[in-house]
Protein backbone atom coordinates (compact mmCIF):
# COMPACT_ATOMS: atom_id res chain seq x y z
CA UNK A 1 0.00 0.00 0.00
CA UNK A 2 1.35 3.43 -1.05
CA UNK A 3 0.28 6.65 0.60
CA UNK A 4 -0.29 9.87 -1.32
CA UNK A 5 -1.38 13.32 -0.23
CA UNK A 6 -5.07 14.16 -0.75
CA UNK A 7 -5.46 16.89 -3.35
CA UNK A 8 -8.15 18.59 -1.27
CA UNK A 9 -7.08 18.45 2.35
CA UNK A 10 -3.44 17.29 2.18
CA UNK A 11 -3.82 14.26 4.49
CA UNK A 12 -2.20 10.92 3.64
CA UNK A 13 -4.50 8.57 1.72
CA UNK A 14 -3.91 5.03 0.49
CA UNK A 15 -3.81 4.59 -3.28
CA UNK A 16 -6.30 1.79 -2.83
CA UNK A 17 -8.87 3.98 -1.01
CA UNK A 18 -11.95 5.07 -2.95
CA UNK A 19 -12.17 8.41 -1.09
CA UNK A 20 -10.13 10.40 1.41
CA UNK A 21 -11.14 9.31 4.93
CA UNK A 22 -10.70 12.91 6.15
CA UNK A 23 -12.64 14.97 3.53
CA UNK A 24 -14.25 12.40 1.21
CA UNK A 25 -12.54 13.68 -1.98
CA UNK A 26 -11.88 11.02 -4.66
CA UNK A 27 -8.21 10.22 -5.29
CA UNK A 28 -6.36 11.42 -8.39
CA UNK A 29 -6.51 8.63 -10.95
CA UNK A 30 -3.82 7.93 -13.48
CA UNK A 31 -4.84 8.19 -17.12
CA UNK A 32 -5.45 4.78 -18.58
CA UNK A 33 -3.50 3.51 -21.57
CA UNK A 34 -6.74 3.22 -23.54
CA UNK A 35 -7.50 6.90 -23.00
CA UNK A 36 -4.01 7.86 -24.21
CA UNK A 37 -4.38 5.68 -27.33
CA UNK A 38 -7.78 7.24 -28.11
CA UNK A 39 -6.33 10.74 -27.66
CA UNK A 40 -3.41 9.99 -30.01
CA UNK A 41 -5.78 8.54 -32.63
CA UNK A 42 -7.99 11.63 -32.42
CA UNK A 43 -4.98 13.88 -32.93
CA UNK A 44 -3.74 11.83 -35.90
CA UNK A 45 -7.06 11.32 -37.68
CA UNK A 46 -8.88 14.56 -36.77
CA UNK A 47 -6.34 17.13 -35.61
CA UNK A 48 -3.73 16.74 -38.34
CA UNK A 49 -6.19 16.86 -41.28
CA UNK A 50 -7.86 19.90 -39.69
CA UNK A 51 -4.47 21.58 -39.32
CA UNK A 52 -3.71 20.79 -42.98
CA UNK A 53 -7.01 22.36 -44.05
CA UNK A 54 -6.28 25.49 -42.04
CA UNK A 55 -2.78 25.76 -43.54
CA UNK A 56 -4.12 25.39 -47.09
CA UNK A 57 -6.73 28.10 -46.39
CA UNK A 58 -3.97 30.43 -45.22
CA UNK A 59 -1.94 29.67 -48.36
CA UNK A 60 -4.96 30.45 -50.56
CA UNK A 61 -5.46 33.79 -48.79
CA UNK A 62 -1.77 34.59 -49.25
CA UNK A 63 -2.06 33.65 -52.92
CA UNK A 64 -5.04 35.99 -53.31
CA UNK A 65 -3.22 38.85 -51.58
CA UNK A 66 -0.19 38.34 -53.82
CA UNK A 67 -2.40 39.34 -56.75
CA UNK A 68 -2.44 42.94 -55.58
CA UNK A 69 -0.63 45.11 -58.10
CA UNK A 70 2.85 46.36 -57.33
CA UNK A 71 5.53 44.99 -55.08
CA UNK A 72 7.27 46.85 -52.26
CA UNK A 73 9.42 48.66 -54.82
CA UNK A 74 6.36 49.83 -56.77
CA UNK A 75 6.98 47.50 -59.72
CA UNK A 76 3.72 46.39 -61.31
CA UNK A 77 3.34 42.65 -61.21
CA UNK A 78 2.46 40.77 -64.36
CA UNK A 79 -0.49 39.27 -62.47
CA UNK A 80 -2.16 42.69 -62.12
CA UNK A 81 -2.01 43.20 -65.88
CA UNK A 82 -3.58 39.79 -66.35
CA UNK A 83 -6.21 40.62 -63.72
CA UNK A 84 -7.25 43.76 -65.57
CA UNK A 85 -7.32 41.87 -68.87
CA UNK A 86 -9.49 39.16 -67.36
CA UNK A 87 -11.83 41.76 -65.86
CA UNK A 88 -12.09 43.62 -69.18
CA UNK A 89 -13.12 40.41 -70.90
CA UNK A 90 -15.62 39.56 -68.15
CA UNK A 91 -17.16 43.06 -68.22
CA UNK A 92 -17.53 43.28 -72.01
CA UNK A 93 -21.23 42.44 -71.64
CA UNK A 94 -21.75 45.89 -70.07
CA UNK A 95 -21.40 47.43 -73.55
CA UNK A 96 -24.77 45.89 -74.42
CA UNK A 97 -26.66 47.72 -71.67
CA UNK A 98 -28.18 50.85 -73.24
CA UNK A 99 -28.15 52.97 -70.05
CA UNK A 100 -24.37 52.57 -69.68
CA UNK A 101 -22.38 55.33 -71.40
CA UNK A 102 -18.97 53.89 -70.50
CA UNK A 103 -17.23 51.55 -68.12
CA UNK A 104 -13.61 51.41 -67.05
CA UNK A 105 -11.47 48.85 -65.23
CA UNK A 106 -8.57 49.89 -63.01
CA UNK A 107 -6.86 47.14 -61.02
CA UNK A 108 -9.76 45.29 -59.34
CA UNK A 109 -12.20 48.25 -59.57
CA UNK A 110 -14.93 48.64 -62.16
CA UNK A 111 -16.31 52.13 -62.77
CA UNK A 112 -19.66 52.23 -64.60
CA UNK A 113 -20.90 55.55 -66.03
CA UNK A 114 -24.69 55.52 -66.41
CA UNK A 115 -26.32 57.93 -68.95
CA UNK A 116 -29.59 57.60 -67.11
CA UNK A 117 -29.97 55.69 -63.91
CA UNK A 118 -32.14 52.63 -64.57
CA UNK A 119 -34.34 51.22 -61.82
CA UNK A 120 -32.27 48.04 -61.78
CA UNK A 121 -28.86 49.77 -61.45
CA UNK A 122 -28.12 47.97 -58.18
CA UNK A 123 -28.72 44.62 -59.86
CA UNK A 124 -26.34 45.65 -62.65
CA UNK A 125 -23.50 46.63 -60.31
CA UNK A 126 -24.06 43.59 -58.05
CA UNK A 127 -23.92 41.33 -61.10
CA UNK A 128 -20.74 43.00 -62.35
CA UNK A 129 -19.09 42.62 -58.94
CA UNK A 130 -20.02 38.95 -58.64
CA UNK A 131 -18.97 38.20 -62.22
CA UNK A 132 -15.64 39.97 -61.69
CA UNK A 133 -15.02 38.18 -58.40
CA UNK A 134 -15.73 34.84 -60.03
CA UNK A 135 -13.41 35.67 -62.94
CA UNK A 136 -10.33 36.76 -61.01
CA UNK A 137 -11.00 34.92 -57.72
CA UNK A 138 -10.38 38.12 -55.79
CA UNK A 139 -12.40 41.00 -54.41
CA UNK A 140 -13.94 43.29 -57.03
CA UNK A 141 -15.32 46.74 -56.26
CA UNK A 142 -17.89 48.32 -58.60
CA UNK A 143 -18.85 52.01 -58.61
CA UNK A 144 -21.98 53.47 -60.25
CA UNK A 145 -21.30 56.98 -61.57
CA UNK A 146 -23.29 59.69 -63.34
CA UNK A 147 -21.75 59.66 -66.85
CA UNK A 148 -23.28 63.06 -67.66
CA UNK A 149 -21.41 64.65 -64.75
CA UNK A 150 -18.13 62.67 -64.85
CA UNK A 151 -16.06 61.09 -67.59
CA UNK A 152 -13.68 58.14 -67.65
CA UNK A 153 -10.85 58.47 -65.20
CA UNK A 154 -13.21 59.11 -62.26
CA UNK A 155 -11.81 57.81 -58.97
CA UNK A 156 -13.26 57.75 -55.44
CA UNK A 157 -12.89 61.22 -54.03
CA UNK A 158 -13.55 62.95 -57.38
CA UNK A 159 -17.19 63.58 -56.56
CA UNK A 160 -20.51 62.00 -55.80
CA UNK A 161 -21.62 58.65 -57.16
CA UNK A 162 -24.83 56.65 -57.12
CA UNK A 163 -23.51 53.70 -55.16
CA UNK A 164 -20.87 51.05 -54.80
CA UNK A 165 -20.62 47.36 -54.03
CA UNK A 166 -17.88 44.83 -53.33
CA UNK A 167 -17.95 41.11 -54.10
CA UNK A 168 -15.48 38.91 -52.28
CA UNK A 169 -15.49 35.13 -52.04
CA UNK A 170 -18.69 35.02 -54.10
CA UNK A 171 -20.65 37.28 -51.71
CA UNK A 172 -21.81 40.88 -51.99
CA UNK A 173 -20.71 43.24 -49.21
Amino acid sequence: MVLRKCRECGHDVSTEAKTCPNCGAPPVRKTSTLAIVILVLLIVFVGLPLLGHICSSIKQKQKRSSRLPGDINGNVKQESINTETLLKDAMSYLSGISEIEWYEIYKNNVYIGFKTLPSDWRIIINGAALRGNETIDSGVHVWAINANKFSKGWRPGDGSYYGEVTARYGKIR
